[in-house]
């Protein structure tokens, strides 16, 4: 059960990852949202941080399209979007993007005690949050100089840019608040043991919590909502008339997300043996890569129509030796399917409707009208 503290609690609490943070009841005046009481910073933003920028509160709704927050707990990073989000204004004119500038500098430079502390938080319902864990610019095998970047957007047909950050969340479940009280009181004294070794040599205790092998995605984990689900499903009514012009849709989908892919080459319809398509997908550094070869099966389904375990054994009875699958729905998959694959073993990657979308939108295709220009651009059907 979700530990949850009442407004009258937030001076006083620690920070607990999961852990529920209330708004006042009844709503009132701004100063009733909880990230003021329980941290002392401001009631708007998502980069927030108090005179002295001793420690920085990063807030993502996760309901922005063009601009999604990703929490990946499995591997314990965030990704986070800075806060110009509109045309009209420089990429530094926000405050906190100039905070994000000049932490990324000091992660280059390896000022690593110049670094403050993030508190990662999401909003629940009304203006609830939760706490999500405490993290630090950067991520294990991305250099620190690629770790923040500048990308374009276009808005009402202007261009404009934003910034990307990457970070780590650290190994720590609990803040205590004497810590945090150190900070709003302008000391920078001794904190939880993972932000304090990266303090001091920039390396990263990363908190890491893989699913269960018995553990899958629910539905509504696999299918997205409201005009991210109009989004899928202007894929599956482009192609719905030649489901296999999808293959090479489904492919470059893959490349988003994978992009060390290589070499993948759509198999023809009346000889594809159970794939779709066939390739490589490269691991290890670029002076002695390895290839590991993979196929595709690529499914362009109604978002609502459950891929079972029939579906799935097509592809698994097709790997080989040193294989793995890579399973691409516009619909989701059921626990039958999902389970069996997990328990089992089988090296399989399901990509589906949720992952579409967000890959599309990291590739800054972000509404159901931009996904229909990309593919009378990169996928026309004939």
């Amino acid at each position: 059960m979700m530990s949850s503290f009442k407004f009258s609690e937030l001076r006083r609490a620690d920070l607990i990852v999961g852990a529920r943070y209330c708004a006042n009841v009844p709503p009132g005046p701004i100063d009733s949202e909880p990230l003021h009481q329980l941290m002392g910073v401001w009631n708007q933003g998502g980069i927030r941080y108090p005179e002295g920028r001793n420690y920085v509160v990063l807030y993502t709704t996760g309901d922005e399209p063009d601009w999604p927050d990703q929490i990946d707990n499995e591997f314990g990073t965030l990704t986070y979007f800075g806060d110009n989000k509109s045309p009209g204004s420089e990429l530094h004119s926000k405050r906190g993007n100039r905070l994000l500038r000049d932490v990324y500098m000091a992660l280059v430079e390896r000022r690593f005690a110049d670094i403050p502390p993030f508190f990662v938080f999401s909003r629940l319902e009304g203006r609830d949050v939760r706490f999500e864990g405490l993290a630090v610019p950067g991520v294990n095998g991305t250099p620190s100089s690629e770790s923040l970047s500048a990308i374009w957007r276009t808005k009402r047909g202007q261009p404009f840019q934003n910034y990307r950050a990457s970070f780590t969340l650290l190994d720590v479940g609990v803040v205590e608040r004497a810590w945090i009280d150190g900070l709003q009181a302008g000391q920078r004294s001794v904190g939880p043991a993972a932000f304090t070794h990266f303090a001091k040599t920039g390396r990263y205790r990363t908190r890491r919590a893989p699913r269960t092998i018995s553990d899958h995605r629910t539905k509504d984990e696999q299918l997205p909502t409201g005009a991210d689900l109009e989004m899928v499903e202007v894929i599956h009514q482009w192609f719905e008339a030649k489901p296999h012009a999808f293959e090479q849709c489904a492919i470059e989908i893959w490349r988003m997300l994978a992009p060390a892919t290589s070499d993948v080459e759509p198999t023809p319809p009346s000889r594809d043996g159970g794939r779709d398509a066939i390739g490589t997908y490269s691991i290890g550094p670029a002076s002695d890569r390895l290839s590991l070869d993979f196929i595709l099966e690529a499914k362009c389904w109604r978002p609502d129509r459950q891929v079972g375990v029939k579906d799935t054994k097509r592809l698994i009875s097709r790997l080989k030796h040193r294989q793995f699958g890579v399973f691409v729905t516009t619909s989701w998959i059921g626990k039958p399917a999902y389970t069996e694959v997990r328990q089992d073993g089988h090296p399989v990657a399901f990509v589906c409707a949720i992952d579409i979308v967000k890959a599309l939108k990291e590739s800054g295709i972000t509404t159901p009208a931009m996904v229909r220009d990309w593919l009378s651009e990169a996928h026309p059907v004939r």
